[in-house]
C-alpha cells in the first residue's frame, strides 16, 4: 500500500477530488498489473492522511499552541472551552471551542474608531466539522478587518456567548 500510495501522491496533490477509478486506471497503464479497488482506496485515503496531517495530533498539540500565543503576544485573549471526560479520575477533556483574540487586532480595531462589527462565518471539512466564526470591522481601505475569530461546534446562542 505505500507503494502505490507514493505513487499516487502527486496526483492526489494536484487533484484532490480524483476518483479511485482513474488513480486505479493510471497505475494498471503506468505497470501494467492488476491492482484491486480496495487497495487503491486504501492508498488514497494514506496518501491524503499523509498530506492532511492527522487531526487528532493536531487538535492534542491545541493546548501548547494557545499558551505559546499568549506567551509571544502578552495581552491577547484566549479562551478553551473543554468538556471533562465521562470518568471523574481521567485528566482527559475533550475540545469544545476556542476563542482567539490578538493583542494587535483588537488594538488597531479600537484605532480604527468604528463602531459597527460583522459577524462572518465557515464551515469546517474532515472528521472533526464545526464552523470558525469571525467577528470583523471596515479598515480605512474598505476592507474586511478581522477582530476576533472562534472555532465553534454550530453558530447558536450558547456558542456564540463568551466562556467563562
Amino acid at each position: 500500500m505505500g507503494t502505490i500510495a507514493r505513487e499516487m501522491e502527486s496526483e492526489i496533490e494536484t487533484n484532490p477530488t480524483i476518483p479511485v477509478k482513474s488513480l486505479k486506471d493510471k497505475i494498471q497503464k503506468k505497470y501494467q498489473i492488476h491492482v484491486l479497488e480496495i487497495k487503491v482506496r486504501r492508498a488514497k485515503k494514506f496518501a491524503n492522511d499523509k498530506k492532511d496531517g492527522d487531526f487528532i495530533q493536531q487538535y492534542s498539540m491545541l493546548r501548547a499552541y494557545l499558551e505559546q500565543l499568549v506567551k509571544a503576544n502578552p495581552g491577547s485573549h484566549v479562551k478553551v472551552d473543554v468538556e471533562p471526560c465521562h470518568d471523574p479520575n481521567s485528566p482527559t477533556r475533550q475540545f469544545r471551542r476556542v476563542y482567539i483574540c490578538y493583542d494587535a487586532t483588537k488594538r488597531g480595531f479600537q484605532m480604527l474608531g468604528r463602531e459597527i462589527l460583522g459577524l462572518d462565518g465557515c464551515f469546517m471539512k474532515g472528521p472533526f466539522l464545526g464552523q470558525i466564526l469571525t467577528s470583523v470591522s471596515i479598515d480605512a481601505n474598505k476592507c474586511i478587518y478581522p477582530v476576533a475569530f472562534a472555532l465553534v461546534e454550530s453558530e447558536t446562542m450558547y456558542s456564540l456567548s463568551r466562556p467563562d
